[in-house]
């Protein structure tokens, strides 16, 4: 499940970083708080 996670973060994260801008910070900063939640 973590895994999973972790490779849809990435495939997000690199679409996003392609249009540089407030999402693609945005859409990481959300990616890191779940992934963080999801481990706590």
């Amino acid at each position: 499940m973590i895994k999973n996670v972790i490779f849809i973060s990435v495939y997000f994260h690199a679409i996003y970083f392609k249009n540089k801008g407030f999402l693609s910070r945005f859409i990481s900063k959300m990616v890191n708080t779940l992934y963080l939640s999801i481990n706590l």
